[in-house]
């Protein structure tokens, strides 16, 4: 059933590539959502959505707040994640400080100390992150790493 509903919605949006140069829908005609543009111009497409874009800031356009955008998977996702990066010390493949970055952005993609998956806000995550990158920073094998990227171009094996 999904699929067939997937096909008639590309159906129905190769269809509206077809009706002229701007296409405007209106709610409930279409199956391409509230409103929409289809601009069939490609020469000025950039020019085009520039001007959009600058209606839209005289407007008085604010994105809407996303409440709870990101999907984090909770300990069992960070378990998962480390016990990858520990099978990939046991290998050979990535050294122990490898391993415990890993750990750290496992610890950040998962959402920290979640005890199960659940939907959470992007400044939660950043917060997080933000506290990893901190905390990598003030560890001697971390800073050589940077300092021989920026030096050098090129990752440091430590």
């Amino acid at each position: 059933m999904k699929l067939l509903l997937e096909h008639q919605h590309l159906q129905c949006i190769r269809g509206h590539l077809f009706f002229g140069d701007v296409d405007r829908g209106q709610a409930g005609s279409n199956h391409l959502g509230q409103s929409y543009i289809v601009n069939r111009n490609y020469g000025d497409i950039l020019g085009y959505a520039k001007a959009m874009v600058m209606q839209m800031d005289s407007d008085g356009y604010v994105p809407p707040i996303r409440e709870k955008s990101i999907y984090a998977l909770g300990e069992r996702g960070m378990a998962y994640l480390m016990q990858f990066a520990q099978s990939m010390v046991w290998s050979g493949y990535i050294t122990e400080h490898d391993k415990h970055v890993a750990d750290k952005l496992a610890y950040v993609l998962s959402g920290g100390p979640l005890s199960s998956p659940q939907w959470v806000n992007e400044s939660y995550i950043l917060d997080l992150e933000r506290e990893a990158f901190l905390s990598l920073c003030g560890e001697e094998k971390t800073r050589a790493r940077i300092q021989h990227m920026l030096r050098t171009g090129k990752p440091l094996r430590n």
